[in-house]
């Protein structure tokens, strides 16, 4: 009899082991995508692109302050961290949040004495998103504001409710470049939570805003590869077709089969679950 059960137990364990390892390897490539490895990118002396180790990172070296786009978190945020004092040399820095998820806030803290600015939201959400009020914004935007560093002119543009209760673009007019932070994924389907205020709707609404802005040469998006204007388009026509799917559920297996190449995570992100998104957020 216990040899029975020990022989049960064991093919139990081994159907587990298999499981993981399954999963493994559907979902490792789109964990590696998003959170490990890191991509350096200098398009020119004073800007340098830090993609992956959480959400995608801008840091821009100007003549008076380094201004950094969203901090990455755990090991990759500090990791960042050092690479910007190293870049800064002392100078002050001005940090910028597009949205509180933890994986684009989470190296907040390490900058003592930063300015740190993001889109207006509730200070107790903020706590809550990000684990306790360290690294929380000194600063909070409902309206544009132009920093002027140096040749350039970097607007920050709140948005308001899209992928978060409050999302903030960031353009820098000089170089024709857009910092989307989770309004646009590219390569990998979008992560919808209702308790951050996730809405699709909305977003649809964001990025045909963002889409007007003049000369875009170069969009960093939350997460994934940079590219140029076409990564709003192409964005922007996701999510119409994940609005057409939940009001037609007839074309849902169609649309799911059209993105079934786009990084999913299990039970976070997949054609399935933002469908579900907009059918519940409207």
């Amino acid at each position: 009899m216990i040899r029975k059960v020990l022989k049960t137990l064991g093919i139990i364990i081994l159907i587990i082991i298999l499981l993981g390892i399954i999963l493994a390897a559907i979902y490792f490539p789109a964990m590696k995508k998003l959170y490990f490895g890191e991509a350096e990118i200098r398009p020119d002396s004073a800007l340098t692109l830090y993609l992956g180790g959480g959400g995608n990172t801008v840091v821009f070296n100007s003549d008076s302050a380094i201004l950094v786009i969203d901090t990455k978190y755990g090991k990759a945020a500090e990791s960042l961290y050092n690479k910007v004092v190293t870049i800064g040399k002392g100078k002050p820095v001005i940090i910028v949040n597009t949205h509180s998820d933890l994986d684009h806030t989470g190296g907040n803290a390490l900058y003592k004495n930063a300015r740190i600015i993001s889109g207006k939201v509730d200070e107790e959400y903020w706590i809550s998103a990000n684990k306790g009020s360290a690294g929380m914004p000194s600063e909070w935007l409902t309206d544009t504001l132009d920093l002027k560093l140096g040749e350039e002119t970097v607007s920050l543009i709140p948005v308001g409710q899209a992928h978060t209760w409050s999302d903030l673009a960031v353009y820098f007019h000089h170089r024709n470049m857009l910092v989307t932070g989770d309004l646009v994924f590219n390569g990998i389907n979008t992560f919808f939570d209702e308790k951050k205020g996730s809405n699709g709707w909305k977003s649809l609404t964001v990025l045909k805003v963002l889409e007007k802005l003049p000369e875009i040469k170069m969009v960093v998006p939350g997460h994934g590869e940079t590219g140029g204007r076409e990564l709003i388009t192409q964005m922007q026509a996701y999510l119409e077709d994940m609005a057409l799917a939940a009001d037609n559920p007839e074309m849902e297996k169609e649309i799911r089969k059209k993105y079934k190449k786009l990084a999913a995570m299990p039970g976070m992100s997949s054609p399935g679950i933002v469908i579900d998104y907009f059918r519940n957020n409207r």
